[in-house]
């Protein structure tokens, strides 16, 4: 896609593959906290707090409700469509839970302090294709989400970072032009690519996010570096695993 080239990102505005996303997981924490109606389980993620969360957070990324669908035929199109032709997944998706409560939670940890993320490019910790596309889903948002991107930024390859509690972070943003707020609703999905830059947008929402990251077997560079050749198994819901309990 010409659009995705050139700026990095491509928004596609409705997207079948969110919507069973999102629906898959209302299932699943309804199944968590079956007597809270829909517009409070995302109230109660964040009373819960970080560890509690972040365990029942993980097993749905790891669960038959979330897996299958990122080899479904809605996500075989997003990813053909974005120049991945054998696509495999980098590592298990990854939630991101945000919330006013939750990022004060966050800098008191400092070092853990992943939910508040500066300016980074995926690829410095995702070594894999040079096409390794980056897939972001709102699931659920209290008014609105949004990333920071510096579009064209992906040109460029592996821009000069250093370490900080995040682990990297780009030293020079400036010489890399304007940023953009690109605005994500439920429905919706963002694509781009694992060398563009980009940061976390402090909206002051509560959002529950889902991102998970492409890269093509097919690839050269992923012949050469000798990585896997097989994609990770398709767990079925019988698969899933155990819940942790007492956390209603």
């Amino acid at each position: 896609m010409e659009e995705f080239q050139e700026r990095g990102y491509f928004k596609f505005k409705e997207s079948e593959l969110s919507n069973i996303i999102s629906s898959e997981l209302d299932t699943y924490l309804e199944s968590l906290f079956p007597d809270l109606g829909k517009s409070d389980r995302l109230r109660h993620l964040d009373s819960i707090g970080y560890t509690q969360r972040k365990s029942l957070l993980r097993a749905f990324t790891l669960s038959g409700f979330l897996l299958p669908h990122l080899w479904s035929e809605p996500a075989l199109a997003i990813y053909s469509k974005l120049g991945v032709n054998s696509p495999t997944l980098e590592r298990i998706p990854v939630t991101h839970f945000l919330s006013p409560q939750a990022v004060q939670d966050a800098r008191k940890r400092s070092s853990q302090a992943k939910l508040i993320t500066p300016p980074h490019q995926d690829a410095v910790v995702t070594m894999g294709s040079k096409n390794q596309i980056v897939c972001f889903v709102v699931s659920r948002c209290s008014s609105k989400a949004s990333l920071k991107v510096w579009p064209g930024s992906h040109i460029h390859g592996i821009l000069p970072w250093q370490e900080d509690p995040f682990s990297h972070s780009i030293i020079d943003t400036e010489s890399l032009g304007p940023s953009k707020d690109v605005q994500v609703n439920p429905g919706e999905l963002l694509a781009f690519s694992s060398y563009l830059a980009h940061s976390t947008n402090l909206t002051g929402e509560v959002r529950l996010a889902l991102s998970w990251r492409v890269n093509d077997l097919s690839d050269s560079d992923w012949k050469l570096n000798a990585y896997s050749q097989e994609s990770p198994k398709t767990l079925t819901r019988t698969d899933a695993a155990v819940l942790p309990q007492g956390f209603n």
